[in-house]
Order: structure tokens, then C-alpha cells, then sequence
């Protein structure tokens, strides 16, 4: 891998961004979640509850976690809207066992394929609700070695977002969805991980078409700020769907601070509101939706580009 400026990562970004989180969990309601009606707070603390696992809390560790995951388990009942966050939340924390995912992933993939024949799917549904967790899906069976969704209907899935392509350059054979960023690194992500299995193999050619659009699509009103859409929610996505993806392309590392340069909280742990969403949802151009995206982008980077950073000790020494 081609390693970036051993300085990529100025300190005050790293200061900056356990202030941020800081901040973050200084916000958490009493009952455990973020935000101020049902809908932000589904949305909001489903985002918290990732960040503060990817940083490495657990809920032994952390009672901010623990309460979030405890209010997502009340407030999100099997068939509900966002039912499918709650089943992907308890693959990504392993907690299986207490969000019910075994029995109830069977249940959602089911009616997942009645919605496919029927053709009473919508593509939110399928990009926002069902791609999430399979990706988490892919990642669990992997780290587990065994099958816990055998009847994920990837095929179906994959026809219908087929439909949705684009190729912006048939010489260079770039792909697209919709011309949108975070819809293409999302299916990115997706197809890389499918393609880890040998019936799916053909479909990493596709990803790195993705990637590759991704990468060259990259704009800029300062030099050493780089984004995707004029968005820091869609920048963070996208950047988060990169890494993830494990690519592996000299283009993103020599990309990578010209990026948190555009998305990084400032000293205060502020980072602006969106004028441009990610989704089409007023909670999704607020403050703390994008310093969560934020945050869990910047997450990604460390993990990556300074895997020796001790996050947790860093937040401690912050407090």
C-alpha cells in the first residue's frame, strides 16, 4: 500500500476530533438516545451507537453505548421502519442474542423477497435498508465462518440496482448510481464484499469501476480541501465506504488529508450543517447527523493510517 505523509494527520485534527465526540456524548438524552423527536432520534443514536463501537467502547466500557443500545432495542420492534438498523446494529456489535438478529433476519429477508416478486420495493429500501445489512451480513459470516443468511436474495438485489446504472465513460467503462457518491460507494462497498465469495467474484470488477469514478470525481474550491458534492455528510460516507472496502489505490491515499481536511471539526468540536443532505430528510443536513458521519469517518482513517492510536486513551486524556 502506498503509504501518505507520515504527518497527514496534523494533531489538531486528532484534538479536535476527541473534542467532537466529547461533545457528542455530552448530548446524549437521559433515555439513551440522541436527538429531540422519534424520528432524529432513531437516526441519530443508530449512528452514535456505531461511532462509539468503532472507536472501541463496548458496553462494559461505555454507559453512553450501553443505554443507546438498550433505547434502539425498545424503540425498534420487529416489522417497525427502522427495523433493519436494529437487525444490522446487532451484527455489527455481535450482539445477537439480545436484538433477537437470528429469528428475525429469516422473518425480514422473507418478506424482503415477497416485496422483490411483487415489485412493491422501493430503491430507499433497498439502498438505505437492505444493502446495510448485508453488508453486515458478509462481515459477520466471515469473522464467524458460518451462514447465517443463506437465503439473501443478492441476485435479485443486484439486478434491480443494475437498472439504476450509469456509465459515465465507456472508453475508461466508469459505473455509476445515479451519478450520486454516496449511492455508488454504498453499492461499491456492497459488491467488494459479495465478491469475496466465489459465486460472486465476477461482481469486484464492478466495485472497482465504482471506486474508480469515485476517486477521479473528487472537487474542490481550495486546493487542500477535498469532497464529494459539497457535502461533509456525503464525503464522510463515501470516505467511509472507501476505506471499508479495503481498497487499495495510491489515488485515496494521496487524497486522505485534502479530504478530513474538508470534513475535520474545528476546535470547538463544530462541524457546519449541510446544505446539500445525504438523504432527502431534514435531520440529515443538522449539526450532530453530520458530526456523527464526521466522526465515524475519521474513525476509519485512524484505524487505517495510524492503527498504534489509542482512541480511548486519547478521549480519557481529553476529560
Amino acid at each position: 500500500m502506498h503509504k501518505p505523509d507520515e504527518n497527514f494527520m496534523m494533531v489538531s485534527h486528532e484534538r479536535n476530533y476527541y473534542t467532537a465526540v466529547l461533545k457528542m456524548l455530552d448530548s446524549q438524552n437521559e433515555d439513551g438516545s440522541w436527538g429531540e423527536n422519534r424520528r432524529e432520534k432513531l437516526t441519530l443514536t443508530a449512528h452514535a451507537i456505531q461511532l462509539l463501537h468503532s472507536i472501541g467502547l463496548t458496553t462494559k466500557t461505555s454507559e453512553n453505548l450501553d443505554k443507546s443500545i438498550n433505547w434502539i432495542k425498545a424503540n425498534t420492534p420487529k416489522g417497525s421502519e427502522h427495523w433493519s438498523t436494529r437487525l444490522e446494529l446487532g451484527i455489527i456489535l455481535d450482539q445477537t442474542k439480545l436484538l433477537n438478529v437470528y429469528d428475525e433476519c429469516t422473518i425480514y429477508i422473507a418478506d424482503l423477497k415477497t416485496k422483490l416478486k411483487s415489485n412493491d420495493i422501493k430503491d430507499n429500501d433497498i439502498y438505505w435498508d437492505a444493502i446495510p445489512l448485508f453488508i453486515a451480513a458478509i462481515d459477520y459470516e466471515e469473522k464467524h465462518s458460518i451462514k447465517i443468511m443463506q437465503d439473501i436474495p443478492h441476485g435479485e438485489i443486484i439486478k434491480k440496482i443494475k437498472n439504476r446504472y450509469i456509465f459515465a465513460d465507456e472508453e475508461e467503462n466508469f459505473i455509476t448510481i445515479q451519478r450520486k457518491p454516496n449511492n455508488t460507494g454504498l453499492i461499491a462497498l456492497y459488491l467488494s464484499k459479495l465478491s469475496k465469495n466465489k459465486s460472486y467474484l465476477s461482481y469486484q470488477s464492478d466495485a472497482q469501476k465504482m471506486y474508480k469514478w469515485l476517486l477521479l470525481t473528487l472537487e474542490s474550491e481550495d486546493e487542500n480541501k477535498w469532497h464529494w458534492s459539497g457535502s461533509h455528510g456525503i464525503t464522510s460516507y463515501v470516505l467511509i465506504d472507501l476505506i471499508k472496502g479495503n481498497l487499495d489505490y495510491k489515488l485515496l491515499d494521496e487524497s486522505i488529508l485534502k479530504i478530513v481536511n474538508y470534513i475535520a471539526p474545528d476546535c470547538n468540536g463544530y462541524v457546519e450543517e449541510d446544505k446539500i443532505k445525504t438523504f432527502n430528510d431534514p435531520v440529515h443536513g443538522k449539526e450532530m447527523y453530520v458530526c456523527m458521519l464526521v466522526l465515524r469517518a475519521m474513525t476509519e482513517v485512524f484505524h487505517k493510517y495510524s492503527p498504534k492510536l489509542n482512541l480511548i486513551k486519547g478521549l480519557e486524556n481529553m476529560i
